[in-house]
């Protein structure tokens, strides 16, 4: 053999090593892909609720006074939830009420599309402004959200707040951020999360036009954490037991 021929072999021999070490990585990758999606998805499903389950949420919760608003069956069935509630609150100090959206969320991949940043403007709105701000429950807990500011202009100009935040295992959360944490540490079994909005129409004009959000979240979520524990522990009470 040649020195010609020595060398070509050589770069065919280490062609084939690099391509085969190339196709064991990628089976590997695809492989440790697949099975961290499967654990990621099943990481996370909530306990599940009979339907009507959160219903249970009182009407009146302090100085909020709420009625059922109902929603259109093909919007429930697209916000992928397994129970919810929609409701609107009326207080004498906030005229114009709030709405309250929560939902009981089954898979976590089901949960993440679902977020006022990715809603709101697929319906035609424009998101203004995002805050994250920290608020009191009424038993002194924290309560970290996020409020959206979002405009719609055309015939029916409007602007609306959304506060929004996620409850997920009794701890609350502004983001997603808590659901791929928990999900990427492959806990399972006792879990569930909860979606809560909490929407008005504003005035940009208005001294504090986030006020009505505010102060209904301030006052309900004692009251959402207890409903939503109550119906985990009655559908699964081993599961109902959270986290130290």
């Amino acid at each position: 053999m040649t020195a010609a021929q020595f060398a070509a072999h050589f770069r065919d021999h280490s062609l084939r090593l690099a391509l085969g070490a190339a196709v064991v990585l990628l089976l590997a990758a695809r492989l440790g892909y697949g099975l961290l999606e499967s654990r990621y998805g099943q990481a996370f499903r909530s306990v599940p609720l009979p339907r009507g389950s959160l219903e249970k949420l009182p009407q009146v919760l302090g100085e909020w006074q709420g009625h059922p608003q109902p929603m259109k069956a093909a919007i429930i069935k697209a916000t992928d939830t397994d129970d919810h509630v929609s409701r609107f609150y009326r207080s004498a100090r906030e005229p114009t009420g709030v709405s309250l959206w929560i939902g009981y969320g089954g898979r976590l991949r089901d949960m993440l599309p679902h977020r006022p940043e990715v809603c709101y403007p697929a319906n035609g709105y424009t998101l203004e402004e995002e805050r994250h701000v920290q608020l009191k429950t009424s038993d002194g807990t924290l309560l970290p959200c996020r409020i959206l500011y979002f405009a719609r202009g055309g015939l029916q100009a409007e602007r609306v707040v959304v506060l929004n935040y996620y409850l997920v295992d009794g701890e609350y959360s502004p983001d997603v951020s808590l659901l791929r944490t928990r999900a990427m540490r492959f806990q399972a079994g006792g879990r569930y999360v909860v979606q809560v909005q909490i929407s008005s129409i504003y005035d940009p004009l208005r001294h504090q036009p986030d006020a009505a959000v505010r102060g209904f979240a301030e006052a309900s979520a004692d009251a959402i954490r207890e409903t939503v524990q109550a119906a985990v522990r009655t559908a699964s009470p081993l599961a109902g037991k959270e986290p130290k």
